[in-house]
């Protein structure tokens, strides 16, 4: 899956699980839970990731939205966090 294409998945309310990073591999995952089930977003080619928690709007483990640009997917939280990743493919599958 392309970068641009994570716009179209339906994440608004997700609850982010966890992130993992695998260093060695350029990876990075996100573990989800939506109304349909638990999902994978994993990042590959992965170049950069930054996840603050800072919670300018208050502690929130939802998701907003997910959006794309110059090779760099931020992902906003309910909290106002912006966790942002920059890869070169994605894959999102139910686990």
């Amino acid at each position: 899956m392309t970068l641009a294409e994570l716009e179209k998945l339906p994440l608004h309310d997700a609850t982010l699980k966890s992130v993992e990073v695998l260093w060695g591999e350029g990876r990075c995952r996100f573990f989800l839970e939506l109304a349909a089930g638990n999902h994978l977003l994993e990042f590959r080619g992965v170049t950069r990731v930054e996840i603050p928690q800072e919670g300018p709007w208050g502690p929130s483990v939802s998701v907003n939205g997910i959006s794309v640009k110059d090779g760099v997917a931020a992902i906003e939280m309910q909290s106002g966090d912006t966790i942002e990743v920059s890869a070169s493919e994605a894959e999102f599958s139910a686990i």
